[in-house]
């Protein structure tokens, strides 16, 4: 496969940890950790990123770092994942590979994607697109993404290799109340053909 057709998945997290992370396992009997951050702000709306970090030499560390600076912001960067919860609607979360504190974040919960078009709706502000990724070596990954129609120059179409990049945010991330409103969901804000 080409680079310029190489399928690619990035998630970074900004924000604090608003909850003690918990340990689970997983049905292949490993064990990871599970916490929220807070990203609410002016660009995401109320806003909270589920995370997860995998293996003793992550978890260990940013335990420790937690615990002694439980405020500390956060800079968190990994992999974007999408899942259908009960109502069969797709719910975002990040598995974290690294981690940094800061002084202080611009709180959000962004996403790069590069991947194929399976399906393209129109709605009434935009696009509705399922997408496609599907790394070498790994499963293939499935997205709800969300274009409004101010973000797009062109619309989608199946079939497509396309990069995106966005934000998990409410519809509506503020208004001049500062208030915001919506579903919170995957919104494309760059797309480009490639």
């Amino acid at each position: 496969m080409s680079e310029a057709k190489k399928h690619y998945n990035q998630g970074c997290v900004f924000g604090r940890v608003i909850e003690e992370p918990k340990k689970e396992t997983s049905t292949g009997g490993q064990d990871y950790i599970t916490f929220k951050v807070n990203c609410s702000g002016p660009k995401s709306g109320m806003v909270t990123a589920y995370c997860r970090i995998w293996t003793p030499e992550r978890v260990v560390p940013f335990l420790q770092h937690w615990r002694s600076n439980p405020d500390s912001p956060l800079f968190l960067k990994g992999l974007f994942s999408q899942y259908k919860d009960e109502k069969n609607r797709f719910m975002s979360n990040f598995t974290v590979f690294h981690w940094d504190p800061r002084e202080t974040v611009d709180p959000r919960a962004v996403f790069i994607l590069r991947g194929v078009v399976e399906q393209a709706q129109a709605w009434d502000c935009g696009q509705r697109l399922l997408f496609s990724v599907k790394r070498e070596g790994q499963n293939e990954e499935n997205f709800e993404l969300w274009c409004p129609a101010e973000s797009l120059l062109d619309m989608a179409e199946p079939g497509q290799f396309l990069e995106v990049k966005g934000y998990v945010r409410q519809e509506n991330p503020e208004d001049e109340f500062g208030g915001s409103d919506g579903p919170v969901r995957a919104y494309v804000h760059q797309l480009r053909k490639l």
